[in-house]
């Protein structure tokens, strides 16, 4: 335990994994934007359903350590394993069975995907899906993880508008006498965009329809006896939209705001733009909470407005900025951890050898620590460097 975490709150017998060692952090494959990770075969843990106990992606309510049985096959027709990092069962891989990484795909992609070895790209070509038009709604509403209106794609938009949506992320709530709501990403809006929830009736996708419902709710772990709160641009010299003459946008805020560390990457061999540190701090005005640490995808299964009431005009008020809990954990037997470290690495253009294979990037010899814990009632991983302990 060293005295930063120390300081943050964390007690001495909480557990702590750390990264991986730097001959298996440099091994690491190359991976696409927002994909996710393998790990040796000993390093897995599996997991079923807890309501209906057919196999790994049909989870409905939340998952369970699964004690026994015959492994699923996914998609491509191989095993399917639930894998995560140093058995933890805090910290995996997205069950996803299709070839999709954290999307959903289509069904007429499933096999083009199992056969192609350039399927990251792929990807990110066919996992869009459009919009529809409700007759009766003036616009398609977008939500944050509080049932905040973020804003209202007008229906003048929404044929040019194709969302991605995450795989398994689904609220079963009702918000503006709609619902339930599935999580896009990559929704374009303010010349950038941000991920969040709209209605699943207009997604027009039989795929995301069908898709089961993920959550890690099933962990419910004692919470700190601390505080804590989101970092917002205020934190990071920011005032009234401006860091002295520079206006802040949703597009330049990492770069102006936070600086440098935002673009620490934080996978070795990274070629995608993505990919960064400051992905998992305050994006302007949200942030978003995370099925794992980076190691293992960093997929987002949330995203909370740091400070919500300004949506309403509200002025900036510490008091109204959103609380994160987070969980403790000292009983190495039930093979969890709610703090894990990760290496960083320098950010820039990626590198590659004679062959266009990645090189790996240089270790800055700085780590950015992940908490589990809960915002708003859902749990996920949320970066230490986003936080503030308040008391």
């Amino acid at each position: 335990m060293d005295d930063e975490l120390r300081a943050f709150g964390v007690e001495d017998d909480e557990l702590v994994l750390d990264d991986l060692s730097e001959e298996e952090s440099d091994a690491l494959p190359e991976i696409a934007d927002e994909g996710t990770m393998s790990t040796p075969d000993d390093d897995i843990l599996q997991f079923e359903d807890d309501a209906s106990a057919s196999g790994i992606g049909t989870a409905s309510a939340g998952l369970r350590l699964l004690g026994g049985g015959a492994p699923e096959k996914d998609a491509c027709g191989k095993t399917m394993k639930q894998q995560c990092k140093d058995h933890n069962a805090l910290n995996c891989k997205l069950p996803n069975p299709r070839p999709g990484k954290n999307r959903v795909v289509p069904d007429s992609a499933v096999e083009r995907l199992c056969k192609t070895s350039h399927a990251a790209q792929l990807i990110d070509e066919v996992s869009v899906f459009p919009l529809v038009k409700k007759d009766s709604d003036p616009a398609v509403p977008f939500y944050d993880g509080t049932g905040t209106l973020r804003l209202r794609i007008p229906q003048q938009n929404v044929p040019q508008q194709n969302v991605r949506i995450n795989y398994g992320m689904r609220r079963n709530e009702t918000w503006g006498g709609v619902g339930p709501f599935v999580y896009a990403f990559k929704v374009a809006f303010d010349g950038s965009g941000g991920g969040g929830w709209i209605p699943q009736a207009n997604v027009d996708s039989p795929e995301v329809r069908a898709m089961p419902t993920l959550d890690l709710q099933k962990f419910t772990l004692p919470p700190s006896k601390h505080q804590y709160r989101f970092k917002t641009m205020e934190d990071y010299g920011c005032v009234d939209g401006k860091k002295g003459d520079v206006v802040v946008t949703r597009a330049n805020m990492a770069k102006v705001c936070i600086g440098d560390p935002a673009e620490y990457k934080v996978r070795p061999r990274t070629t995608s733009k993505n990919d960064k540190l400051g992905d998992y701090l305050v994006r302007f005005d949200a942030i978003n909470l995370c099925w794992s640490t980076p190691t293992y995808g960093g997929v987002a299964l949330d995203t909370f407005l740091v400070e919500p009431s300004r949506m309403s005009g509200a002025p900036h008020d510490l008091a109204h900025v959103l609380r994160f809990q987070r969980a403790v954990v000292k009983d190495k037997e039930k093979r969890l951890a709610a703090i894990a470290h990760i290496q960083l690495y320098e950010g820039g253009e990626s590198k590659v050898d004679a062959s266009g294979k990645a090189l790996p990037r240089k270790r800055l010899g700085k780590k950015a620590t992940f908490f589990f814990g809960s915002v708003n009632g859902r749990n996920g991983w949320i970066a230490k460097d986003a936080l503030v302990m308040m008391n």
